[in-house]
C-alpha cells in the first residue's frame, strides 16, 4: 500500500533542505512533492557556476558560452512550461554580463527569461570582462513602446561590470523602480555626463563608483548605507544629504578626508576605511578628528597594499606595515569613547573576509568571518552577521604583535 505523506510533514521536509541537488532529487519523486519543491528551486537562479572572480583557466569564454547557453535554455524551458507556473516563483536572478550584449547566442533566451519573471525582486549583473554598455531599455523594454515600464518591479538591483550601463537606458529603468530598496551600480555608466538620476523613495543602500549617479542619488535621496570609491565627492554636497548615514565604507581616500567627510554624518553607527600602505597606528592616532560623529560604534579598516613578510609580496612595492599592538587598541577606544568595536580585516579575495575584532575591554581579539560574500558583506550586521572561528598557525597578523587566541592555545 503507497504511503501519502500529510502535505504539512511534506513542507516541513522541504524546509530543511538547503542544496539544490536535493531538491531536484525530491523534485522527481511525487507530483505532491513538485508542487511544494518548485517554489524553492526557483526562488534564487544563478545561470552560471562561476564565482564572482573566476579562474581565468578554469572559466574560459568558450566555456562558459557553452555552459550558460544550455543553461539558459533549460531554465527557460522551465519557466514557461506549464502555462509559466514557475516564472512567478522566480525572486533572485543573477546573470554573467557578457551574455546580455546584443547578438551574443544566449541574447535572446536571456531577454525572453527576464520578460517573464514578472515577480522579480533581486536582479544581480556580474562581469568578469569588459564588455560594451548594456542600455537596459533595449534589453528589458518593450520595442513597439518605448514609454512602457519593465517587467518587473525590484527591491535590489547590483550591477559589478567593467562596461557600465547606458545612462539613458538606466534613466528609464530606475524611474520605474519606486520599491527599490539596495542599488549598487558601476563604475562607468556611459552617456549623458548631465543626466538626472530619478527619486527613489525606498532606496536606503548605494553602492556605486560613478561620481554623477553618486552625487545626483545622495541629494534626491534618503540613503542610510553608503560605500564609494573616493570621498571627495561628498564635499561639496550640503550636510542634508549626509545626516541620514548609519553605515559608510570609503575606500581609496587618505584617512584625513575621510575622518573631514564622516564628520558631517551626525548619525554614523559604522564606519569602514582602506588606509592602503599608511601607518596603521598612525591612522589610529587621528581618530580624535571622528569626535563629531557622537553615534560611531564600530570602525573597520582594511589593510591592502602592504607587506607583512608572510606572503611573496615585493616589499620594494608594498611597504612593509608598521607594528601595533593592543596598546595601541587602548589608545584608539580612549581617543573616541563612543567606539565599541575596531575590527581589522587580514584577508581580501573572493571568499568571506575574515577580521581581527578588538572589543573595547577585551584584551585579546577574536576572529571573525563575514557570513556574507561580496557583494553583500558590508550593509549587515558587522558583528551578528560573522561567526566567530579560531586562529590558524598560518594566519597573516598585519603587523600584530599581540596573543592572538582561540586556536589551540595562544599564538
Amino acid at each position: 500500500m503507497a504511503i501519502v505523506l500529510p502535505i504539512e510533514i511534506s513542507r516541513m521536509i522541504i524546509d530543511c533542505v538547503e542544496d539544490k541537488k536535493t531538491l531536484l532529487n525530491l523534485l522527481f519523486t511525487t507530483n505532491a512533492f513538485r508542487l511544494l519543491v518548485e517554489p524553492h528551486l526557483y526562488a534564487d537562479v544563478s545561470l552560471i557556476n562561476a564565482p564572482a572572480t573566476p579562474d581565468p583557466t578554469r572559466y574560459r569564454r568558450p566555456v562558459l558560452d557553452t555552459v550558460l547557453w544550455a543553461v539558459s535554455r533549460s531554465f527557460l524551458h522551465g519557466i514557461t512550461a506549464g502555462g509559466g507556473r514557475c516564472a512567478r516563483y522566480v525572486k533572485r536572478l543573477h546573470l554573467p554580463a557578457f551574455c546580455l550584449q546584443n547578438g551574443e547566442q544566449q541574447y535572446a533566451a536571456l531577454q525572453t527569461i527576464l520578460k517573464s519573471v514578472t515577480d522579480l525582486e533581486h536582479l544581480q549583473i556580474y562581469s568578469w570582462w569588459n564588455v560594451e554598455p548594456v542600455d537596459l531599455q533595449v534589453l528589458l523594454g518593450n520595442p513597439k513602446s518605448r514609454s512602457s515600464p519593465p517587467p518587473f518591479t525590484l527591491r535590489s538591483f547590483v550591477c559589478y561590470m567593467s562596461g557600465g550601463l547606458d545612462s539613458s537606458g538606466l534613466g528609464w529603468f530606475l524611474s520605474h523602480q519606486k520599491s527599490l530598496e539596495r542599488l549598487f551600480l558601476p563604475s562607468c555608466v556611459a552617456g549623458d555626463p548631465h543626466r538626472s538620476m530619478p527619486l527613489l523613495p525606498r532606496l536606503r543602500v548605494l553602492d556605486a563608483c560613478d561620481q554623477v549617479s553618486v552625487r545626483q542619488i545622495l541629494a534626491k535621496n534618503h540613503i542610510t548605507h553608503l560605500r564609494l570609491d573616493k570621498a571627495g565627492n561628498m564635499f561639496t554636497l550640503d550636510g542634508a544629504c549626509l545626516r541620514h548615514i548609519i553605515v559608510c565604507v570609503v575606500w581609496d581616500s587618505t584617512p584625513s578626508l575621510v575622518f573631514t567627510t564622516v564628520a558631517r554624518m551626525p548619525n554614523l553607527e559604522c564606519l569602514e576605511l582602506d588606509i592602503h600602505s599608511r601607518s596603521f597606528p598612525g591612522v589610529l592616532t587621528q581618530l580624535g578628528m571622528l569626535k563629531g560623529v557622537p553615534k560611531l560604534r564600530y570602525l573597520r579598516i582594511l589593510l591592502r597594499g602592504v607587506f607583512d613578510g608572510t606572503e611573496d609580496e615585493d616589499p620594494m612595492i608594498s611597504p612593509m606595515i608598521s607594528p601595533w599592538g593592543y596598546e595601541d587598541m587602548v589608545k584608539a577606544f580612549d581617543s573616541l569613547l563612543s567606539l565599541t568595536h575596531i575590527i581589522v580585516q587580514f584577508t581580501c579575495g573572493p571568499g568571506a573576509p575574515e577580521y581581527f575584532c578588538f572589543a573595547k575591554g577585551a584584551v585579546p581579539p577574536v576572529k571573525l568571518r563575514s557570513l556574507r560574500l561580496p557583494p553583500e558583506w558590508w550593509h549587515d550586521d558587522w558583528v551578528q552577521d560573522c561567526a566567530d572561528v579560531p586562529f590558524q598557525q598560518g594566519d597573516r597578523r598585519m603587523g600584530y604583535t599581540g596573543d592572538l587566541i582561540g586556536g589551540v592555545g595562544n599564538l
